[in-house]
């Protein structure tokens, strides 16, 4: 089924496409399906059609098999003048002059595990570069609670070099970036952003410094940058930190390999690579306000005299010094 799916989202002519999965309404009335949860034509579809824009809706859902009634009664009120094509038994379609939409009946087969004989990362590979080359941008939104950024990222790498910047402008994985991406993502508080040329502002595919040069351009920046920065040196922390006390009590490391060090590495050895991960967080953390420059003192003071310190105190005093609540900093002179 979804080599024909494929087929019909490439021959149909458009300058945006939407693909919901999961997007089966849970109402029984079209009437009781509010704005907030319309996932069929969410309020960013909308407003595209009241720019006279040309699009194409693909959704994908098992549910939609005892919704065809309510389907048709629905897109018949909401697009005045369509007409309905059943193109199979598991596959129908409603179109005016300026829209098309696919309901399929079928079960998406998320990309996990990879490389198992029902990933779909070539379904969405073969959507993105249909997008990239005919010129349209395309949003995929997932209502199951599916966790799309890694499969979003990958494709993304995969991408060659000359295309990224097209990726980048045309490609959106999840409107919430990240945020509310489970079955009922809200509709009414949730859209692409664009940046001033109308390309996708797209957030998760920005390098921290990136985000740091557009810290004004939207508030979700901020806030994204400011939980990048934050769970980057958490990170390090935890993970690296682990291991020092272990190699302390000569136990086997968990992370050889993942941080530069191999299993013979001494304690000094382990913290000298803490320390060289942290500082790589450091310089945004300070730009941004969420290490202050006096915590930037103590926290040198401390990699300094790390060895004279209870190493749980010592993980404790480091620790406390960046947390998720200093988010609110952000942007604020250190």
């Amino acid at each position: 089924m979804y080599e024909h799916l494929l087929s019909l989202v490439s021959n149909y002519s458009k300058s945006f496409f939407y693909l919901g999965i999961g997007s089966c309404p849970h109402v029984y009335k079209p009437e009781d399906l509010t704005s907030k949860d319309d996932q069929l034509l969410p309020c960013f579809v909308k407003e595209k059609l009241q720019h006279d824009e040309r699009i194409q809706i693909l959704h994908i859902d098992p549910a939609f098999y005892q919704k065809w009634n309510f389907l048709n009664e629905y897109f018949s009120k909401h697009l005045p003048g369509c007409f309905y094509v059943m193109e199979s038994e598991d596959i129908h379609v409603w179109e005016t002059n300026q829209i098309q939409v696919i309901c399929a009946s079928t079960r998406f087969h998320h990309p996990n595990p990879p490389h198992s004989s029902e990933d779909t990362t070539w379904f969405l590979e073969s959507l993105t570069e249909d997008a990239i080359v005919n010129g349209y941008q395309m949003v995929y939104q997932e209502y199951t609670g599916y966790y799309t950024q890694s499969v979003f990222k990958k494709i993304y790498e995969n991408c060659s070099d000359r295309l990224k910047q097209r990726f980048r402008n045309q490609i959106l994985f999840d409107i919430s970036y990240n945020t509310d991406h489970g079955c009922s993502t809200d509709m009414v508080k949730y859209k692409p952003i664009y940046q001033a040329n109308g390309a996708f502002l797209n957030i998760l595919l920005y390098s921290n410094e990136e985000l740091y040069t557009k810290l004004d351009t939207h508030p979700m920046i901020r806030e994204i940058l400011a939980k990048n920065l934050i769970s980057s040196y958490r990170q390090a922390l935890n993970t690296i930190h682990v291991d020092y006390r272990r190699a302390i009590n000569g136990d086997p490391v968990f992370h050889a390999g993942l941080y530069g060090y191999n299993e013979r590495a001494t304690p000094a050895d382990i913290m000298k690579v803490l320390q060289t991960e942290i500082s790589k967080s450091v310089p945004l953390l300070q730009k941004t306000g969420l290490l202050s420059v006096e915590d930037s003192k103590k926290l040198e003071s401390y990699f300094q005299s790390y060895a004279t310190i209870d190493r749980y105190k010592w993980y404790e005093l480091v620790s406390s010094l960046v947390k998720f609540e200093h988010a609110q900093r952000l942007g604020q002179p250190a």
